[in-house]
């Protein structure tokens, strides 16, 4: 599902340079992955049986919530990045 969002969104970016798509595509995305990711931990958190079970659930939910917020912020930074190289590189060539 991810590839695809991104791949539509390099499309959308290379077609018409607007930033602000593919910018929206890439926090749908994350939005997705932590969506699917708290559904599994649910599904975990609800088979388990004692209190430190469900301890360690708690906490690999918050390590991975703070994972997947640290990949969200670095690929915005990057494709950040990417465009504003683009754009240095089109007012190159134009000159």
């Amino acid at each position: 599902m991810g590839a695809v969002l991104l791949t539509i969104g390099l499309y959308i970016f290379d077609e018409y340079r607007n930033i602000n798509l593919l910018d929206w595509l890439w926090k749908a995305y994350f939005v997705a992955l932590g969506v699917e990711m708290m559904y599994g931990f649910s599904q975990v958190f609800q088979k388990a049986e004692t209190a430190s079970e469900m301890n360690l659930v708690l906490l690999a939910g918050i390590l991975a919530g703070f994972v997947l917020y640290t990949l969200y912020r670095i690929g915005r930074y990057l494709i950040y990045q990417v465009a504003s190289s683009l754009h240095q590189l089109e007012g190159d060539i134009e000159q």
